[in-house]
């Protein structure tokens, strides 16, 4: 699977656009209401707080989206499909690399629990933390 531009474009617009405010929720409704979930909780503000007090330049935006964006490119004709990027509680080695050319910090800058998805159809799809909806970020390709 060759990644297209336009796949590639929806998969680095959305994780830009993550870097700004990335969400540490890694509990559903239900779960937040257990007193016994409360250190999640607080885990979650305190990576929160990490990432606000080290904002994101344009600049630093452009880099990280340029190197994941190199890195897909680089997959070359793999015979796997669902290809994906994610952080559960870190990121994945593609993400983490783009942060680390781009000079951000890889443990509070990506929202937890979040993914996008390059599916077998073509089209590409994203979720933004813990049982998030998932997003549709580009139409299937009809060949």
């Amino acid at each position: 699977m060759i990644p297209t531009e336009e796949q590639i474009k929806a998969i680095v617009n959305w994780w830009g656009r993550q870097l700004f405010d990335p969400k540490f929720d890694n509990l559903n409704k239900q779960e937040k209401k257990n007193p016994a979930n409360r250190p999640n909780i607080m885990a979650g503000m305190m990576a929160k707080m990490a990432a606000d007090a080290h904002p994101v330049s344009g600049d630093q935006v452009e880099l990280f989206k340029q190197a994941l964006a190199a890195r897909l490119r680089s997959l070359g004709d793999q015979p796997e499909y669902n290809f994906s990027c994610h952080v559960d509680y870190g990121p994945d080695d593609f993400l983490a690399k783009a942060l680390e050319a781009a000079g951000l910090d890889t443990d509070s800058r990506l929202p937890w629990k979040s993914y996008t998805q390059i599916r077998e159809d073509g089209s590409v799809v994203g979720r933004l933390s813990y049982g998030g909806e998932v997003q549709l970020l580009l139409e299937a390709v009809v060949i």
